[in-house]
This record gives structure tokens, C-alpha cells and sequence, in this order.
């Protein structure tokens, strides 16, 4: 979710009013709220100082919860923020907070890491990246961290969240490969990492969780395969197999003691090659 800052040519060009640049998400949260929980996260270009929603609603209990009213309330939504900056987007968004009963999780005491700065650049750093959510949400959410490393080409530190919450979807198919054991060849992190984002970028416009878990993991899980080494952990080849030899035990001893694992690649693939040798002359010789 981005937000461009008040200055942007955006507003203009889309004909909106900037000094309003959250109704379209107002009126989003209003027709959505009765279909789940509400969790937003993203650049809002908003700095908030340390103000809070003044009131939050649990659609479990009608009694709304006053947080000016109430020192206890107060003190466990109380925001503790390095940025002490306030702007007009600040005001817009608190106000939406406070009318769509929404918790700014930014700064709370429950998460001491997630009061830092979010945006850093030479003209100065500020909060501006935001995590937002009901309270149903706030309460299942178990970490809220954000991080010192950012991306080259951005300013804006990532924000990590943790939230505890279980999944209905049946599980994963079973492998249709049939791999005993997979060791991820390290050679190819660089084609891992591409097949990812080219697979990956189509999920961002799922909008059931349960439907993006599940592609997810499927899509992760194909990507771990095509870029594996398969080997056996039969256990039985010296019993069950003739051609399994000294050479064949030598050969897989060195497998064991590899500890770079480019190298430990180039051994198994000396393994397979001569177990696969040493089968065709056994039968030959039948």
C-alpha cells in the first residue's frame, strides 16, 4: 500500500483530493469489515508523532473502548515513537484510525522494535510506513519488528510482522517425484532466486489468504525441487545390492566429510555416477 506525500502530481492528475487521501480507503474498510479482520500495512507518506486512536470496538463486545477514559487502555495502546513529527496526512489518518476503530501497532511497548525510524534519506528521517489493524487482529499479532537493512534503490526499512493464525486449506500433495531426500544445490542460487520473483508476482493479486498460503507454499515447494539433488537414503544397498562395493562406500564416506557445499555437490555427483556404473556392470556380468 503506497500513499505518494502531499507535493506528488498524482493527486492532480487522478483529479483527488489530497487533502483527503484516504476516503477511497475509508469507504474500502467500510464495505469490507463485516467479511474479516482488517490489517494494513504500507507506506501512508503520514507522520503521526505518537497520537493514537481515541476509541476501538470489538464487534465481540458492543461496549467500545475509550482510551482517553480509561489509564489502563491508555497506557497499553500508548505510542512511544522516534519520530515526533506531525503532518497533514498524520491528522487524515488518525482521524481514520479513530473513526474505523483501527490501532496504529507502530511504537506500542508490546513491540520495543517497532518504534524506529521507517524512512531514511538525507533530507531526513521520519515514520511514515505503517502497521494498522482492528483489534481482533492486534490481539494475533505475536511480533512486530522493523528491520535496519533496506534495499539498495529504497529509503524505506521493511517492516516484519508474526501473526498467529492457522490454516483451513488440505495439505500440500504429496511429491510426485517421490524424492527420498533433496539437497538444495547451491551452485544455482542465483536461477532459484529468479524462478521465485517470476512465480511469486503473480500471487500479490490473490486476494483469500487461504488461497495465497496455498499457492505459496506449493510455488516455493516446486521451486526448492527444480533446484535440488535427489539422494537415496537407502540404507540397505550393501545387503540388497551386489555392485555395492567398497569404491561405492568409499565414494559416500567423502560425501559425509564435504564441508563446502559446492564441493559436497561435485562428490554426490561422483556417487551417483559411479553407482550408476557399477549396476550396469553387475548386470552385464549376469
Amino acid at each position: 500500500m503506497l500513499f505518494p506525500p502531499i507535493n506528488s502530481n498524482f493527486y492532480k492528475k487522478k483529479s483527488l483530493d489530497k487533502t483527503n487521501p484516504y476516503n477511497g480507503l475509508e469507504n474500502d474498510i467500510s464495505s469490507l469489515r463485516n467479511d474479516g479482520n482488517i490489517l494494513l500495512i504500507g507506506d501512508f507518506n503520514a507522520r503521526t508523532s505518537n497520537n493514537q486512536a481515541i476509541i476501538l470496538s470489538n464487534h465481540s463486545n458492543p461496549n467500545p473502548l475509550w482510551l482517553d477514559e480509561d489509564p489502563t487502555l491508555a497506557s497499553r495502546y500508548k505510542r512511544s515513537s522516534e519520530d515526533l513529527g506531525e503532518n497533514l496526512f498524520g491528522s487524515e489518518l488518525f482521524k481514520l484510525c479513530s473513526a474505523q476503530d483501527l490501532i496504529i501497532c507502530n511504537s506500542l511497548k508490546k513491540w520495543p522494535n517497532s518504534n524506529k525510524m521507517t524512512c531514511i534519506h538525507g533530507l531526513g528521517s521520519s515514520v511514515v510506513d505503517y502497521v494498522i489493524s482492528n483489534l481482533p487482529l492486534y490481539n494475533n499479532i505475536i511480533n512486530f519488528d522493523i528491520l535496519n537493512d533496506h534495499e539498495p534503490n529504497s529509503d524505506h526499512r521493511p517492516l516484519l510482522i508474526t501473526l498467529n493464525f492457522v490454516m483451513h486449506r488440505v495439505p500440500i500433495e504429496n511429491n510426485t517425484y517421490s524424492q527420498k531426500n533433496l539437497i538444495f544445490d547451491r551452485n544455482k542460487n542465483d536461477l532459484f532466486l529468479n524462478e521465485l520473483k517470476t512465480n511469486l508476482l503473480p500471487l500479490s493479486s490473490i486476494d483469500n489468504i487461504e488461497d495465497l498460503y496455498h499457492n505459496f507454499t506449493t510455488t516455493l515447494s516446486y521451486s526448492i525441487n527444480k533446484f535440488s539433488i535427489e539422494v537415496s537414503n537407502n540404507k540397505r544397498n550393501s545387503k540388497s545390492n551386489p555392485w555395492y562395493d567398497k569404491d561405492c562406500k568409499s565414494v559416500r564416506r567423502a560425501i559425509k566429510d564435504v564441508v563446502d557445499e559446492s564441493l559436497k555437490m561435485d562428490k554426490i555427483k561422483i556417487y551417483k555416477a559411479l553407482t550408476k556404473r557399477k549396476k550396469r556392470q553387475c548386470i552385464r556380468q549376469r
